[in-house]
């Protein structure tokens, strides 16, 4: 009986993960390249580690990217910004181990230019001119910019000092 609790919840957490990440990717969708779904990535990698974790950011991704206001994202772009989201989920799960301001700012930082960098790179290989390696390096590099500051920012605001009881939820 304990197992099937487990899987229960386990389920549960999933289902939680994925709506909080999809509310809050669509909540701050006006704001280029200010968002939280990294963020909630992140913690679900602290609470349900990166096995389960990986269902949160396969789900969020697909729901995300289905219902986008911007329209549906080209499949090999949805296979980067997945593989960017797992990585978040994979230092969630780390930064149990490395309980210092200096992790989550190396996390916040890392994650999102890894991110940036997967994404940007596949958007141009999908839509190659040289029109679009010209927008895609100025744009990308200014978008990249605000992104990482803000979950740089994000990272050391709100999850450092929240570490703590957001570890208490880790299954």
């Amino acid at each position: 009986m304990k197992k099937d609790n487990n899987n229960i919840r386990s389920t549960v957490f999933i289902a939680l993960f994925s709506a909080t990440a999809i509310a809050l990717g669509y909540a701050l969708v006006a704001l280029p390249n200010i968002e939280l779904v990294t963020a909630t990535l992140f913690v679900t990698g602290m609470i349900l580690g990166w096995k389960r974790g990986i269902y949160v950011a396969v789900i969020t991704y697909l729901v995300f990217s289905l219902f986008n206001p911007f329209g549906f994202p080209n499949p090999l772009l949805l296979i980067a910004q997945v593989i960017g989201a797992i990585i978040a989920v994979v230092a969630g799960d780390l930064s149990n181990k490395y309980d210092n301001p200096i992790f989550f700012f190396f996390s916040g930082f890392s994650v999102t230019l890894i991110y940036d960098v997967i994404t940007n790179i596949t958007g141009y290989l999908v839509f190659v001119s040289k029109q679009t390696f010209i927008a895609y390096l100025i744009g990308g590099l200014s978008f990249a910019a605000v992104h990482i500051v803000s979950n740089i920012l994000i990272f050391i605001i709100l999850l450092y000092p929240l570490r703590n009881e957001i570890k208490k939820l880790r299954s």
